[in-house]
Formats: structure tokens, sequence, C-alpha cells
């Protein structure tokens, strides 16, 4: 009885955390599409309406580096909690 209650509990531990990793997947996505888009915004103005605007070369490059900074962390999280996601799966099969 004891070992059926430890799988049901390593079970429902197992659920959350699938849970918590697809949630942390689907918000770093929305996050890294809001950063594309707010960079083509940047791009489309900057090479659109030209410098005359208080939008400098200078900006866009720090919106570029901090995308491309965000992508690659989030990737890498990514790629860990879809490893974990797999095992977790692989595990309960």
């Amino acid at each position: 009885s004891g070992d059926r209650e430890n799988l049901h509990l390593e079970n429902a531990i197992d659920l959350q955390c699938f849970s918590n990793d697809l949630t942390y997947i689907a918000e770093s996505l929305q996050t890294l599409r809001e950063l594309q888009q707010l960079l083509s915004t940047c791009f489309s103005f900057l090479f659109e309406d030209g410098l005359d605007r208080n939008l400098s070369g200078r900006h866009v490059s720090l919106l570029f580096d901090m995308y491309v900074s965000y992508s690659e962390l989030f990737c890498d999280e990514i790629e860990g909690r879809v490893t974990r996601l797999q095992r977790t799966v692989e595990k309960n099969i």
C-alpha cells in the first residue's frame, strides 16, 4: 500500500513538473515573439523614417542584442525542459 501511495505521489509530482515546464515553454515563446515584434517595429521605423526620429541605430542595436541574449537564454532553458519532459514521458509509458 505504501509503495502504491508513493507511486501516486510521484506521478502527481511528475504531472505538476510537466505542467510547469509546458507553461514555461509557452511563456518563453510568447516573450520571444513579443521581442521579435518589437525589434521588427524598430527596424521599420529606422529604415522607413530614417534617423530623424528619436530611435537611433544604437537603440536598435541594443534591442537586437537583448533579443539575441534572451533567445539564447530561453532556447537553452527550453531544450533542458524538453529533455526533462521526454524523460518523464518515457518513465511513465
